[in-house]
């Protein structure tokens, strides 16, 4: 009786350590739902079959590299709402705004990356601002647009930090260095 005793005993001291162990580790989570697809609403703003790259039209973005899992999503300012984008599907690298308003300025922060990209419309185009907020995350953003069949990179966070555009079609590669 006594041995089957210690033996709980032992069994709940350990589980209690494992709990805590696992408490103390520096996890890194979004902190709403993760953003959900609706490819009908996707596709009306970023048909590809449909490049215009006219001014006013939606911007369309595509992560070449990363996603939108483990991102929060808010208007600036406002609180976490992962419903500011539409993402095309479940693989979450492609979006666009939601907002039938345009106009509704957007930050998406990458937490795992420690990388902020700010999107702000401006006159029917639109400032895109990357901010890495943690050094030692060891990641790297690029912005990549394309204008007339040749692509160049808009945004890094190595280098340039601010740009502004009316470019339709907008890659997003978050790497690790």
């Amino acid at each position: 009786m006594m041995a089957t005793q210690l033996a709980v005993t032992l069994a709940v001291v350990l589980a209690l350590m494992q709990t805590v162990l696992v408490a103390a580790v520096d996890v890194t989570c979004s902190e709403q739902a993760p953003t959900l697809p609706h490819n009908t609403v996707y596709m009306q703003k970023c048909d590809p079959s449909h490049k215009s790259t006219a001014p006013g039209v939606w911007p369309c973005f595509t992560h070449s590299s990363g996603s939108l899992y483990g991102a929060d999503i808010a208007s600036i300012p406002g609180p976490v709402d992962n419903d500011l984008v539409v993402a095309k599907n479940a693989d979450l690298t492609d979006f666009v705004p939601a907002s039938a308003d345009k106009n509704v300025p957007i930050t998406i922060r990458y937490h795992d990356a420690g990388i902020s990209l700010h999107y702000r419309p401006k006159d029917a185009c639109y400032t895109l601002s990357v901010e890495k907020w943690s050094a030692t995350s060891g990641y790297r953003m690029q912005i990549t647009v394309q204008a007339d069949d040749l692509a160049h990179t808009l945004l890094d966070t190595a280098t340039i930090m601010t740009a502004d555009t009316c470019e339709k079609w907008i890659w997003i590669r978050l790497d690790k260095e």
